[in-house]
């Protein structure tokens, strides 16, 4: 929880013989910060399979007003063979099917998280994802990286 910083500054001269208050509100730092759960776990498929659907939730550790999600990622490689970076399927709806691709390129998630206010109550998003292999090529583990920003 980034709460608002209030710092306040009493300044006098040495003989005290005038005195003016005023207050003013600024940000003295921004920190544009989130937090991803850890990994997604497609589970054993098969060859030409698609995974359930698996869910990542993102929270706002930041103390900006507004935070944009961007993500990348890379291929998977595997014991044998590798998995394109686009068969991982993503989107920020809670109700539609990953629909979009995964890209090297960053790209915009469309979540705007706003900071959190209140100590209590975490500012979160999710993000849903399948993954889909080829027909053939593949065997063993694979692992790849997902990269998500705070923009």
């Amino acid at each position: 929880y980034s709460a608002d910083w209030v710092a306040s500054v009493n300044a006098s001269d040495g003989s005290l013989t005038s005195s003016q208050n005023s207050a003013t509100t600024f940000d003295i730092n921004s920190l544009t910060a989130i937090n991803v759960t850890a990994n997604i776990d497609y589970g054993s498929l098969a060859l030409g399979a698609t995974s359930s659907v698996q869910t990542i939730t993102i929270t706002n550790t930041g103390n900006d007003l507004t935070t944009d999600v961007t993500l990348y990622g890379t291929a998977m490689n595997c014991t044998v063979g590798t998995i394109a970076v686009g068969q991982q399927n993503y989107t920020s709806s809670t109700s539609a099917t990953p629909a979009t691709a995964l890209s090297t390129a960053s790209t915009s998630v469309g979540l705007s998280m706003r900071k959190q206010t209140v100590s209590t109550t975490a500012v979160t998003s999710n993000t849903r994802w399948t993954l889909t292999l080829p027909s053939s090529g593949l065997s063993g583990t694979c692992t790849g990286t997902i990269s998500f920003l705070a923009t």
